[in-house]
Protein backbone atom coordinates (compact mmCIF):
# COMPACT_ATOMS: atom_id res chain seq x y z
CA UNK A 1 0.00 0.00 0.00
CA UNK A 2 2.71 2.45 0.96
CA UNK A 3 4.83 1.79 -2.13
CA UNK A 4 1.89 2.20 -4.51
CA UNK A 5 0.67 5.33 -2.71
CA UNK A 6 4.12 6.94 -2.79
CA UNK A 7 4.49 6.03 -6.45
CA UNK A 8 1.23 7.90 -7.07
CA UNK A 9 2.55 10.93 -5.16
CA UNK A 10 5.64 11.03 -7.38
CA UNK A 11 3.72 10.47 -10.62
CA UNK A 12 0.64 12.62 -10.11
CA UNK A 13 0.74 15.09 -7.22
CA UNK A 14 3.56 17.49 -7.98
CA UNK A 15 4.33 17.46 -4.23
CA UNK A 16 7.93 17.59 -3.05
CA UNK A 17 7.23 15.41 0.00
CA UNK A 18 4.59 13.15 1.55
CA UNK A 19 3.71 12.00 5.06
CA UNK A 20 3.34 8.32 5.91
CA UNK A 21 1.74 7.25 9.19
CA UNK A 22 1.24 3.67 10.34
CA UNK A 23 -0.87 2.84 13.39
CA UNK A 24 -1.21 -0.60 14.92
CA UNK A 25 -4.66 -1.04 16.42
CA UNK A 26 -6.05 -4.01 18.37
CA UNK A 27 -7.61 -5.70 15.34
CA UNK A 28 -6.11 -3.86 12.38
CA UNK A 29 -3.34 -1.75 10.92
CA UNK A 30 -4.05 1.72 9.55
CA UNK A 31 -1.82 3.33 6.93
CA UNK A 32 -2.20 6.99 5.91
CA UNK A 33 -0.25 8.56 3.05
CA UNK A 34 -0.85 12.28 2.54
CA UNK A 35 0.68 14.98 0.38
CA UNK A 36 0.19 18.69 -0.27
CA UNK A 37 0.37 18.44 -4.04
CA UNK A 38 -2.00 19.79 -6.63
CA UNK A 39 -4.98 17.73 -5.40
CA UNK A 40 -8.24 18.20 -7.25
CA UNK A 41 -10.26 15.67 -9.18
CA UNK A 42 -8.77 12.19 -9.53
CA UNK A 43 -9.64 9.05 -11.42
CA UNK A 44 -9.32 5.71 -9.69
CA UNK A 45 -6.95 3.94 -12.06
CA UNK A 46 -5.52 0.44 -11.95
CA UNK A 47 -3.20 1.14 -9.00
CA UNK A 48 -5.90 2.48 -6.67
CA UNK A 49 -8.42 -0.14 -7.83
CA UNK A 50 -5.84 -2.86 -7.15
CA UNK A 51 -5.20 -1.52 -3.65
CA UNK A 52 -8.94 -1.44 -2.96
CA UNK A 53 -9.35 -5.05 -4.17
CA UNK A 54 -6.43 -6.31 -2.08
CA UNK A 55 -7.78 -4.61 1.03
CA UNK A 56 -11.32 -5.87 0.49
CA UNK A 57 -10.01 -9.42 0.12
CA UNK A 58 -8.80 -9.29 3.75
CA UNK A 59 -11.75 -7.32 5.15
CA UNK A 60 -10.11 -3.91 4.88
CA UNK A 61 -11.16 -0.67 3.29
CA UNK A 62 -9.63 2.18 1.33
CA UNK A 63 -10.63 5.82 1.73
CA UNK A 64 -9.33 8.36 -0.80
CA UNK A 65 -9.79 12.04 -1.29
CA UNK A 66 -8.68 15.61 -0.79
CA UNK A 67 -6.22 16.45 1.96
CA UNK A 68 -7.50 19.78 3.17
CA UNK A 69 -7.28 22.69 0.74
CA UNK A 70 -4.62 21.05 -1.41
CA UNK A 71 -3.20 17.61 -1.82
CA UNK A 72 -4.45 14.08 -1.56
CA UNK A 73 -4.85 11.55 1.25
CA UNK A 74 -5.09 7.77 1.14
CA UNK A 75 -6.14 5.83 4.22
CA UNK A 76 -6.01 2.05 4.22
CA UNK A 77 -7.31 -0.02 7.13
Amino acid sequence: MVREALTNVVRHSGADHARVAIAYEPSSVRVVVADRGKGGHFTEGHGLAGMRERLQSVGGKLVLGPNGESGFKLEAT
